[in-house]
C-alpha cells in the first residue's frame, strides 16, 4: 500500500511539472512570436523560440540594435510565462486549501454530532 502512495505522490509530480512547464512554454512562445523584432532573420526567429537560452545566443550573433530589441523580447516573454505559472500554481494551491478546509470541517462537525 505505501508503494501505491509513493508512485502516486510521484506520478502528481511529474504530471505537474509537465503541466507547468507545457503552461510557462505555451506563454513564452505566444508571448515572442507577437513581439519579435521587425527584419530579424526566419532562422533567429526559429531559434528563439526555442527558448531564453537559444534567445540570447541568437541575440549575441545578431548586429547592433536587433539582438538588444530580441534579448529584450525573449525575456519578456519569459518572464511572461514564468507569471503564468505563478498564477496559475497560486489559484491551484489556494482551490486546494479551501477544499482541505471544508472537507476538514465537515469532518470535524459530523465527529463532534456522533459523540453527543
Amino acid at each position: 500500500m505505501a508503494s501505491i502512495s509513493e508512485t502516486s505522490g510521484e506520478f502528481g509530480v511529474a504530471m505537474g511539472m509537465a503541466a507547468m512547464g507545457s503552461l510557462a512554454t505555451f506563454v513564452h512562445r505566444t508571448g515572442l512570436d507577437g513581439d519579435l523584432p521587425a527584419g530579424l532573420p526566419g532562422d533567429a526567429a526559429s531559434a528563439a523560440r526555442e527558448g531564453l537560452t537559444a534567445a540570447v545566443a541568437t541575440a549575441e550573433h545578431l548586429a547592433g540594435r536587433l539582438g538588444a530589441e530580441l534579448l529584450d523580447s525573449a525575456r519578456t516573454a519569459f518572464t511572461g510565462g514564468l507569471n503564468a505559472v505563478a498564477l496559475t500554481g497560486a489559484v491551484v494551491f489556494l482551490t486546494l486549501a479551501v477544499a482541505a478546509a471544508l472537507i476538514l470541517r465537515d469532518t470535524a462537525a459530523r465527529d463532534g454530532a456522533a459523540g453527543d
